[in-house]
């Protein structure tokens, strides 16, 4: 409910906005309420354009000492914890992997962490967990 109320606030001050705008003599004010919103927009539909091509993506959650690594696939995901000091994702061994992972992921293990290593960075391993 409350959601609803907020996407109700968003659309009205946004049709106010609007309605304001337009008039002749804020011309200047559209321009620059225009650019500021394609400057925020590009790097939304960059990373959407990215996820579409690529069919994939990671995101992490946690704190300052850690949490987790989701790789999702076309609505698909695996969960790994992370240690943020140690710069440690922690992964099953070969043999669980197969075990352990959906059917989907079942022997794509390497696949599966390389991208994870692109997104995250080079600086961060892989350390098995038995």
């Amino acid at each position: 409910m409350v959601q609803l109320f907020a996407l109700a606030w968003i659309v009205v001050g946004g049709i106010s906005l609007t309605a304001y705008l337009i008039r002749q003599e804020n011309k200047f004010a559209a321009g620059v309420v225009a650019l500021v919103g394609l400057i925020l927009a590009v790097p939304f539909v960059r990373e959407w354009t990215r996820r579409k091509n690529e069919g994939f993506y990671v995101k992490t959650t946690g704190n300052a000492e850690g949490g987790d690594v989701i790789y999702d696939e076309g609505g698909k995901s695996l969960t790994f914890y992370f240690d943020r000091g140690a710069r440690r994702i922690y992964v099953p061994s070969d043999h669980n992997w197969d075990a352990s992972m959906p059917e989907w992921a079942r022997g794509r293990k390497i696949e599966i962490l390389e991208r994870i290593s692109k997104r995250m960075g080079r600086e961060w391993g892989f350390e098995e967990k038995i």
